[in-house]
């Protein structure tokens, strides 16, 4: 498993060329469509109390430690609103030169 990305969903390819002004892309190596969600903190929870097999958690929220994906969401959710709302420099996460997070790819930018 690699990721959703524009290729893997044709919904969101659509949305991306129809979207105007600047954005990003992200999508994460080992990651499925749940990993953007909150299950990704509660699914291994949940699997460990019920005694699930691994399988069963990365069928739901992928292959990628769940440390790892909270930790790349909040970094760029950060480095977001460093860039547009505090006019900061975000060490170059959005653009993806960063290498705090190798498994973090970018879909190219797009400007209005």
């Amino acid at each position: 498993m690699d990721g959703n990305d524009l290729e893997a969903v044709p919904s969101w390819n659509a949305l991306w060329r129809h979207s105007r002004g600047w954005h990003r892309g992200l999508t994460l190596r080992g990651a499925a469509h749940a990993t953007y969600t909150d299950a990704e903190a509660l699914v291994p929870q949940i699997a460990h109390r019920l005694g699930l097999p691994r399988r069963t958690v990365v069928a739901n929220i992928g292959a990628i430690p769940p440390r790892r994906a909270i930790g790349a969401e909040r970094a760029c959710l950060a480095a977001s609103f460093d860039r547009w709302l505090r006019g900061r420099d975000d060490g170059g996460l959005l653009d993806g030169t960063s290498g705090r997070f190798p498994e973090m790819r970018m879909f190219p930018q797009r400007r209005a």
